[in-house]
């Protein structure tokens, strides 16, 4: 089920970026910080503070986990996207 769900999660953000995009920034958005206390109190598992990070920084971040993931695991694909 996980191959599934990781491949049509592919699929959502091959063929529709812009919706990808606006999902991560909706998860992502900047809350209230008496909103996010008090979910902190009430017992939901979150830090103290927000983590805020773009989606432009996230994906620079998937990219490069991905290009490392390639020079280990697959130099032919890496020399490839690497050139």
């Amino acid at each position: 089920m996980l191959w599934q769900f990781a491949e049509e999660g592919a699929i959502l953000g091959a063929m529709h970026p812009e919706r990808a995009h606006r999902l991560y920034e909706r998860m992502h958005a900047p809350r209230d910080q008496a909103a996010w206390d008090r979910a902190r109190a009430a017992g939901l598992d979150i830090p103290e503070k927000q983590d805020i990070m773009t989606y432009e920084e996230c994906e620079e971040g998937e990219n490069e986990a991905f290009m490392a993931y390639c020079d280990q695991c697959a130099p032919s694909l890496y020399a490839v996207l690497n050139p």
